[in-house]
């Protein structure tokens, strides 16, 4: 990942306490800055507005997709394997991605700001159809999105009982990742008129 999409990753990680605490409409961009330990005028040299600050972990300018793909190169081709360093790879950034769809969900409601918020999400979908075409190219664009939205899920927090510690999280997350490489080797053998095995 450049050095400039490390920043900004950082500056986004610093400025949590504050979009956590005060959502995107009562955070200001004068917060955010300071938090960031840049002066506000400072902090639209990386970011043009707060709302493109506020999303950019949902962003494809955010370097992770790109970064996945030098990484996936060096990978054997087994999708576990892969699955695997993905999920190391996405989980460094899971908690700002959480907080990125939460405000991204409070700034739907506000005229302004409610397109940018939606294409974000679509791109950050997008973004992890690529992602899973990495792990197995015949992955059509729907079992695509089964992965984002349980990776999504997870993110923001919306499953009874979800530890936030970041080695908890990693394993869940890996858990929901393996029961959907499992129910994409069934549905596979399936189509293709394998019995399954019993359990």
């Amino acid at each position: 990942m450049a050095a400039d999409q490390e920043r900004r990753w950082a500056m986004f990680a610093a400025a949590r306490p504050v979009f956590e605490r005060s959502g995107y409409r009562n955070s200001t961009v004068a917060e955010l800055a300071w938090t960031s330990q840049l002066r506000p005028a400072s902090l639209y040299h990386y970011f043009p507005s707060k709302a493109a600050f506020a999303l950019f972990p949902l962003n494809s300018d955010n370097g992770l997709c790109h970064a996945w793909h030098v990484r996936a190169a060096q990978l054997p081709p087994d999708p576990m394997s892969r699955l695997e360093g993905l999920l190391d790879h996405i989980s460094r950034h899971i908690e700002s991605i959480g907080l990125a769809l939460k405000l991204a969900g409070e700034m739907a409601d506000d005229r302004a700001v409610a397109g940018a918020a939606r294409k974000a999400v679509e791109q950050a979908r997008e973004d992890f159809q690529l992602l899973g075409r990495t792990l197995d190219s015949d992955l059509d664009a729907a079992r695509a999105d089964d992965l984002f939205q349980a990776v999504a899920t997870m993110a923001v927090g919306r499953v009874p009982g979800l530890d936030r510690d970041p080695e908890a999280l990693r394993r869940q997350l890996s858990d929901v990742a393996r029961g959907w490489l499992a129910s994409l080797s069934v549905e596979r053998a399936t189509m293709a008129g394998i019995p399954r095995a019993r359990a």
